[in-house]
């Protein structure tokens, strides 16, 4: 399969899965509680809903970074995706859904955390494969 497409697969589950954290912090919109009680369902969709709709625009903006990488580029992340994404998602379920402390980090904050170190480490690895292959093809043409 292409990976333009395994790409757009995964960015479809991540869009409709930010458009599913926005309806669970809506329920109003679905019909679940009336449109002028604004505290209904709120507590207790807000573990859920806050996640999915605020901490996916990073792992979003890596997906479509990747669009502009060819496939051996897409490999390469796939190995490192196939071990940080487990481990990332173990991360959030097991953070507290809302701390008062003054240096705790949410559900929400652990997401956009990891999500910012998911693009930048894609970033780093991206370029390095880049130049390892150029480097590759360059001294092949010298010999």
């Amino acid at each position: 399969m292409n990976h333009r497409k395994i790409l757009s697969v995964a960015l479809v589950s991540l869009l409709s899965l930010k458009l599913t954290g926005y309806v669970i912090l809506h329920p109003s919109l679905i019909g679940m509680c009336d449109p002028a009680d604004s505290s209904c369902g709120y507590q207790n969709f807000y573990t859920i809903g806050m996640p999915l709709y605020r901490g996916l625009d990073f792992f979003i903006y890596v997906l479509v970074l990747m669009f502009f990488f060819s496939k051996k580029v897409f490999r390469v992340w796939c190995k490192l995706v196939s071990f940080y994404a487990p481990l990332s998602l173990l991360i959030i379920v097991t953070t507290e859904s809302q701390c008062s402390e003054i240096l705790c980090l949410d559900r929400v904050s652990m997401a956009k955390f990891l999500g910012k170190i998911l693009l930048y480490s894609t970033i780093v690895l991206n370029l390095i494969t880049l130049m390892f292959y150029w480097w590759k093809n360059r001294k092949g043409k010298m010999v």
